[in-house]
């Protein structure tokens, strides 16, 4: 470590003499050979021979580039004070677009103590002579750090080409939500049509498929499924502004389908107007899977006052535990219309092939619910068509949402 020590000071004293490969004498190879120069005991030193002396010497040269002093900038007061009377500034050549700062309240008081005593007049651009009236109202016209900005043309504080300058800016386009059809070859009206005749008529995917191809349409019946799958959520969603309110009494039931060879229960809520409230897909029939369905059914609705259900003890734990103020009616036939309106899913169901998997079942499932209510009314969607065309008039709306 000495050693290094002692060839890096070596090197700085006599780095700017004439030992460079490339000198402003003569060349390097002729200093080498030419007997008079003599060398430096600890550049010797650095190689066995002196082309590696000066090889060494270049690398040192090069990695320790002495640096410049920074430039000591103006004081802190210099920035209020015209260009005569402060310290001379170099001029910013950095591209780097810098934030003002904000003027101390110090320096504000110097800067209004100049003005009043008329140090400044006609030296800093947007003073005026300061009158007895006037300098008492500065400190209320003029908060700290707040000043006046003139025209670069005329001078003009507010007013003049400026103005013109800022009016005539380009405004920025509106940055807009890409479209969910962004992406498919298809067409939207293609789409949305696949989708609605597959969640509103019993077909399967290869029917939908056979049916669309006599249309002149090639699609798969694996594109399709996954179009039902991508779209049917948005939809939904794009749809809950316009739904309806629900009503007061809540009739609650579960029913049986199968997914992948395996019954699953499905939570189903229907009001006293066929409006289908929610529906969940749960693999067991216990009081976890009941109180999920009615804490998701009470976030999108409001409380009901009587819940009519079966004689189930899940149930009645859940409504008790989570709507102690709503009436449970129990009674016998009291619960036919959740019952009776399980038949339009399972009458849906019925052509498929069956589910595979949960969540292909859920969004099938709730799909289906939406069809029905769209149907029935229970949305402001197609509301100045007949009742025939509510569901092709309801679709095209919301094709412009999503």
């Amino acid at each position: 470590m000495c050693e290094r020590s002692a060839i890096r000071r070596a090197c700085a004293t006599v780095r700017r003499g004439f030992i460079y490969q490339w000198s402003n004498y003569r060349a390097f190879s002729d200093l080498a050979e030419d007997g008079l120069t003599t060398w430096p005991a600890a550049y010797l030193a650095m190689a066995p021979t002196l082309s590696g002396c000066a090889r060494g010497y270049r690398n040192f040269c090069r990695k320790y580039v002495k640096q410049p002093k920074p430039v000591k900038g103006p004081g802190w007061g210099s920035k209020l004070l015209p260009a005569g009377l402060g310290p001379a500034r170099k001029p910013n050549t950095r591209t780097r677009r810098q934030a003002p700062r904000t003027p101390t309240p110090g320096q504000y008081e110097i800067f209004t103590e100049l003005l009043q005593g008329n140090v400044l007049q006609g030296k800093v651009p947007g003073t005026f002579p300061i009158s007895p009236a006037t300098s008492e109202t500065w400190p209320a016209l003029r908060p700290p750090g707040v000043f006046e900005w003139h025209c670069c043309f005329d001078g003009s504080p507010s007013c003049g080409k400026a103005e013109a300058m800022r009016r005539n800016r380009r405004a920025r386009p509106p940055v807009q939500a890409p479209s969910a059809f962004a992406g498919f070859r298809f067409p939207p009206d293609v789409i949305l049509l696949a989708v609605r005749w597959y969640l509103r008529y019993g077909l399967s995917y290869r029917d939908l498929e056979e049916l669309l191809a006599e249309r002149g349409i090639d699609v798969d019946h694996v594109t399709l499924f996954r179009w039902v799958q991508r779209f049917t959520p948005l939809l939904i969603d794009a749809a809950r502004p316009c739904r309806h309110a629900v009503g007061p009494r809540w009739f609650v039931d579960e029913t049986y389908v199968k997914v992948n060879g395996v019954w699953r229960y499905v939570y189903r809520a229907v009001d006293q107007h066929g409006q289908v409230i929610d529906v969940f897909v749960s693999t067991h029939r216990d009081i976890a899977s009941a109180r999920r369905f009615f804490t998701t059914a009470l976030a999108a609705h409001r409380a009901p006052a009587e819940v009519i259900t079966d004689r189930a003890p899940a149930l009645a734990n859940v409504i008790e535990e989570l709507i102690p103020a709503a009436f449970h009616n129990t009674g016998q036939y009291e619960n036919n219309r959740c019952e009776a309106d399980h038949g339009r899913l399972k009458a849906r169901l019925r052509p498929m092939r069956g589910l595979k998997t949960e969540r292909t079942a859920s969004v099938v499932i709730q799909g289906h619910a939406f069809i029905q209510n769209l149907r029935r009314g229970h949305y402001e969607l197609g509301v100045e068509t007949a009742p025939v065309f509510r569901l092709a008039t309801a679709f095209d709306e919301l094709q412009l949402a999503i």
